[in-house]
């Protein structure tokens, strides 16, 4: 399976008032249209349609996915002051696949693959990466392996039911 699919996970509970949050995560004036399951949650992003955000909390971690979700920077550093944030880039076609970690205010790390290749790192090697990131799996693999080790596992976000949010298109 090839993903086409990225991802912020942030270690707090935001279902309340989720519009307001993925504003100040830079997707402003984001419109609940429906449920969907994970699988739909992951695979959003026709570009001939509107472009679209899937959210859920899952064990007190709130998941947001979408086609290619490149959330503010100052955004995703002031969340990192309450609660850790991961985000994921898994993109099979190119091979190219990348994840950052925040903590605390900063960005501990950031690290970007393409081909087998690191192209970008920033930070020391987190010991979860150590484990997942260095083994012989494909790179999607060790993307959510490390998910795994950091915030929820797979299996539970995949379980989980999502709302869908319609981002207008400026």
């Amino acid at each position: 399976m090839s993903w086409h699919t990225s991802a912020v996970l942030i270690g707090v509970d935001r279902s309340d008032g989720m519009a307001e949050f993925l504003e100040e995560l830079g997707f402003p004036e984001a419109r609940r249209v429906r449920s969907v399951s994970f699988q739909e949650a992951s695979g959003f992003g026709d570009a001939d349609g509107p472009l679209t955000v899937a959210v859920a909390t899952v064990d007190g971690w709130t998941s947001i996915w979408g086609p290619l979700l490149v959330a503010d920077g100052e955004a995703l550093l002031r969340a990192s002051r309450q609660a850790p944030v991961f985000t994921l880039i898994m993109e099979g076609g190119s091979g190219t696949y990348s994840f950052e970690w925040y903590r605390d205010g900063s960005r501990v790390r950031l690290w970007l693959a393409q081909r087998g290749e690191v192209l970008r790192e920033e930070g020391e090697p987190l010991a979860e990466e150590r484990e997942t990131l260095g083994d012989d799996g494909d790179g999607e693999q060790r993307i959510l392996k490390l998910m795994d080790s950091l915030t929820v596992p797979f299996e539970r976000l995949a379980s989980a039911e999502y709302d869908l949010y319609e981002l207008p298109c400026d």
